[in-house]
């Protein structure tokens, strides 16, 4: 999805560490990349012990994990939907992502706690948006569709699409 993007890029996270502290980037989930990903992540915690990368692997209790983020990160190259980063703003956790696909337009719903960017960009340009990306605010939970909702709106789709069929 583009993690790789973001282990590339952490390095110019470093400089905004305080002296004498450790921050912690947590990816979540499994993922065929996973292997390569966890490479490149011990790579990065041998050469900066100030930061620490972790892969606990898949969570069912993800969401209770997130609430302790400061900073919600999607650096994907492609994406349908989006559906983590919607779980990330039913939290109100403020949000770094890049600036394909859905993703933008399911931002404007942050009202002001996201940071779309070009994840594409020079690695070193990272320094600045990662320090905004950092002092973008908690908003209230925010959710942009329930399941109801949701599950009304399949409902009504899937009977447009039977009438269709009838004609």
């Amino acid at each position: 999805k583009g993690y790789d993007r973001l282990l590339e890029r952490l390095p110019s996270l470093v400089p905004l560490i305080p002296q004498g502290r450790q921050w912690a980037v947590v990816i979540l989930g499994n993922g065929p990349e996973r292997d390569i990903l966890r490479r490149m992540a011990d790579s990065l915690n041998k050469k900066y012990p100030e930061l620490r990368v972790i892969f606990p692997g898949y969570r069912p209790d993800a969401p209770s994990l997130m609430v302790m983020f400061d900073l919600f990160v999607m650096p994907s190259r492609c994406e349908g939907y989006g559906l983590a980063l919607t779980e990330a703003f039913s939290l109100g956790l403020p949000a770094l992502c890049s600036d394909t696909d859905s993703i933008p337009e399911l931002c404007k719903y942050a009202r002001g706690s996201t940071l779309v960017t070009d994840f594409d960009a020079p690695p070193e340009d990272f320094g600045c948006i990662f320090r905004k990306a950092l002092q973008l605010p908690h908003s209230g939970k925010i959710i942009i569709q329930t399941c109801e909702g949701m599950t009304n709106r399949y409902f009504l789709l899937y009977q447009e699409v039977l009438k269709g069929q009838k004609k």
